[in-house]
């Protein structure tokens, strides 16, 4: 699963059952329960056989083992040769799913050269089983409902903003016609515009960002348990940038092209027509 060995080494295949019994432990395990001592040689043991020692021979990163927003929890690892008598989850790396196929017809001969008796579940991909995951399929109908209504907010807000910005330049024709029959160009007069535009956005754009940074603080903020939690953004924060960046960014776009179109139009305008414009 190329997870960083962070102090020992992994496994090997001389661990196995006649041998002495080994263990690896993540970092969260070594930080709670040898916080000031080194993991190294320490030995442990498990619940489901309290008399078998095992000396941990190394440290690997911590991985989430059930949800994408669990926290850390501590975690032993045993080979797989000092555990067979339970049953076992066979990870294999390919090249390509296309792969899958073709492995799993190899192993299966295999399992039957060594014992027909053995049982087999199914074989799928990495994937599939993480698509299919109760931490990701319990969120996605919400999500996607929660998305749905987003961009429906999100077009809604474009519309206004469009709607609102176009008619306030519209009412200014004949403000832009005075100017043009004093001598200003088009290209002043479209400055000008999207200058007050600019400006308006900024404001605007301060102010929602204000409030909405106000709102996240209703947001839940307690530590996320093991099996679950209400979280149904994963590596997004409350503060996300990016998020932030990216509407302020669409939003200024949307107000500066409905300030541009109608302050163009006006701005061709004849200037006697355009103060004569109502």
């Amino acid at each position: 699963m190329s997870t960083p060995i962070l102090k020992g080494r992994s496994f090997t295949n001389h661990d196995v059952e006649s041998a002495r019994p080994v263990a690896i432990i993540n970092e969260t395990m070594a930080r709670h329960h040898f916080p000031n001592e080194d993991p190294l040689g320490q030995r442990v043991r498990m619940e489901d056989s309290p008399k078998v020692w095992r000396e941990i021979v190394g440290v690997v990163a911590d991985m989430r083992q059930r949800n994408l927003d669990e926290e850390s929890a501590p975690i032993i690892y045993r080979p797989s040769y000092q555990m067979l008598d339970s049953d076992l989850g066979l990870v294999v790396r390919t090249h390509s799913s296309s792969d899958i196929p073709r492995i799993a017809a190899s192993l299966r001969a295999h399992l039957r050269a060594v014992d027909k008796d053995l049982a087999w579940d199914r074989v799928v991909s990495m994937q599939q089983i993480i698509y299919e995951s109760e931490s990701l399929s319990l969120r996605r109908p919400i999500v996607v409902i929660l998305g749905t209504f987003g961009v429906m907010a999100l077009i809604l807000t474009a519309v206004g903003v469009y709607g609102v910005i176009a008619y306030s330049v519209t009412e200014r024709t004949r403000e832009i016609g005075v100017r043009m029959a004093l001598g200003a160009s088009q290209s002043h007069v479209l400055r000008k515009v999207l200058g007050e535009t600019i400006l308006l956005t900024i404001f605007g754009e301060l102010t929602g960002t204000c409030a909405a940074l106000a709102l996240t603080r209703l947001f839940r903020t307690d530590p996320i348990g093991w099996y679950s939690s209400g979280t149904l953004l994963f590596g997004v924060t409350r503060t996300d940038p990016v998020t932030y960046g990216a509407v302020a960014l669409l939003l200024a776009t949307i107000a500066v092209l409905a300030s541009c179109v109608p302050a163009r139009r006006a701005a061709r305008v004849d200037p006697m027509m355009a103060l004569r414009y109502e």
